[in-house]
């Protein structure tokens, strides 16, 4: 029985499929599996998949003939592992080597980790990185109020916790809502500072095309965000399903909405000062005093005093 299953959905891959079937290949630890599912492809993707599973028997394919999605194809992957730890990869990424030994070294302690990334274009350039530093245990809560602050590919997991949880929700941000879920429920999350990814932005990429910042207040989203605010406030502030749902949103936002929403973002902000040691505290803060100026760039302007004249 392996102890790591490498759950990965893919969509009409072939552009990026290579290379990071590549990678897996050479960095995958030889105590773990690679589970992948051909969401519905019509490239060549099935071909690609094909050939390394031949290859590798590490790695094993399954397919809809229909797209189901990225939570549910995640959920039934897992559903398919025998296993100790689960962990994800995206079928445009790159793994590095030191991926796996920094996850292995982190769930010693913490039931989901993660790792820094690079972010990458199309042709495999670096082109930035994400937010530098170590993300411990205590302040992760305090990070996702913020936003989602943990990139979903690098995520390595334990499984009773991933099953303790009921996986991956009925939602577009099905990453994000398992990290507010978990960390509102007191499961450990934690971010090491190495790298373990390249992560390529493009054009074609599923969090590029997908408008789940549009979903309303019935997502599973809200339910999770209030959870979270409970377990680092110990309360739900008045106005918090209207902030959340501003934030979401793409719209512009009234000065009264920019209030609220900023008073929510200093409470847990002094919160972490009071609470968490002096760098972790640091590097929460340093995410509010970004949030806080994406919230007030985007407060409409009043109507002026001439208009509709």
């Amino acid at each position: 029985m392996p102890r790591l299953s490498v759950i990965m959905p893919v969509l009409d891959g072939e552009q990026f499929l290579p290379r990071t079937l590549r990678s897996l290949v050479r960095t995958l630890p030889r105590d773990a599996e690679v589970l992948v599912m051909d969401d519905g492809s019509t490239d060549s993707t099935p071909r690609l998949l094909e050939e390394v599973s031949r290859a590798d028997r590490r790695f094993k394919v399954f397919r809809h003939e229909q797209p189901a999605g990225v939570a549910a194809s995640l959920n039934e992957l897992a559903a398919h592992a025998d296993c100790d730890y689960l962990a994800r990869m995206d079928a445009d990424d790159i793994a590095l080597a030191s991926r796996w030994r920094i996850s292995a070294r982190l769930l010693a302690r913490a039931d989901f980790v993660f790792t820094w990334v690079l972010f990458i274009d199309d042709q495999g350039k670096v082109r930035g990185a994400d937010q530098p530093g170590h993300f411990s245990v205590g302040s992760v809560p305090y990070h996702l109020v913020y936003g989602c602050c943990l990139v979903h590919p690098t995520v390595s997991m334990r499984r009773s916790a991933f099953d303790e949880l009921g996986g991956y929700a009925d939602t577009r941000a099905e990453d994000y809502e398992l990290w507010m879920r978990a960390a509102g429920r007191g499961f450990r999350l934690t971010r090491s500072a190495v790298p373990g990814l390249l992560y390529r932005r493009h054009e074609g990429q599923v969090t590029g095309r997908q408008p789940w910042l549009d979903e309303g207040a019935g997502s599973p989203l809200f339910a999770a965000y209030g959870g979270l605010l409970q377990y680092v406030l110990g309360e739900q502030p008045e106005g918090w399903r209207e902030v959340f749902g501003s934030a979401l949103g793409s719209s512009r936002i009234t000065p009264e909405e920019a209030a609220q929403a900023e008073a929510i973002n200093e409470l847990v902000a002094a919160r972490a000062r009071a609470r968490l040691p002096r760098a972790d505290a640091a590097l929460v803060c340093w995410r509010a005093a970004r949030e806080r100026k994406r919230i007030r760039a985007r407060i409409e302007e009043p109507a002026s005093a001439n208009s509709g004249e």
